[in-house]
């Protein structure tokens, strides 16, 4: 049975002044688990880096818990994707496909635009909680440390419910308001 979608299509990344890894590189992928087999130096941790990179994950990378990860992962972005432009094609139903763009750039962790197949521009905010553009992203280090820990694999499965992110804000939000309303409280009690 074919899964639907949403899901990533393909990949490019170019570096037009060719100081990043790829000087050109375009991957189509499957609807389902892709992965990304090939020797040693080949490429293979920068495609994942730079999905990393367009997709906004930089920004949660210090939730991992080696900090050995981060920084090679921060490292392997600043060498391989210098002046590179990464584009993503993601199918976010049967008869539409956006498109997300990001040149890197290693001051910012989010620099991600969104078109549709026209090429118009689409006010996305935020590729990783908007919603329609679901991805799972794992380099070899991070699959390793999914296996030896539960608590990350409840994370990761906790990622496939679409409505949770807003669920977490609104936890938060309730959570500070009883602390506010604690504070108040202690106060007027004094």
């Amino acid at each position: 049975e074919c899964v639907p979608p949403p899901y990533v299509a393909g990949v490019e990344i170019i570096s037009p002044s060719e100081k990043g890894f790829f000087r050109e590189l375009q991957l189509g992928f499957v609807e389902n688990l892709n992965c990304i087999i090939g020797p040693r130096g080949s490429g293979k941790s920068t495609i994942v880096e730079a999905l990393r990179y367009i997709f906004g994950y930089n920004r949660t990378l210090d939730q991992l818990e080696s900090k050995d990860l981060v920084t090679a992962a921060k490292q392997r972005q600043k060498r391989n994707l210098v002046d590179s432009i990464i584009r993503v094609a993601y199918r976010v139903s049967d008869s539409e496909v956006h498109f997300l763009e990001a040149t890197y750039d290693p001051q910012s962790d989010y620099a991600t635009k969104v078109y549709d197949i026209d090429g118009n521009s689409l006010l996305v905010n935020d590729v990783e909680r908007d919603g329609r553009y679901p991805l799972r992203l794992f380099g070899w280090s991070e699959i390793e440390t999914l296996g030896r820990e539960p608590a990350r694999q409840r994370d990761l499965l906790d990622k496939f419910i679409k409505e949770l992110p807003e669920k977490h804000d609104r936890e938060r939000a309730i959570r500070n308001e009883l602390v506010s309303n604690s504070r108040r409280i202690r106060t007027e009690l004094e």
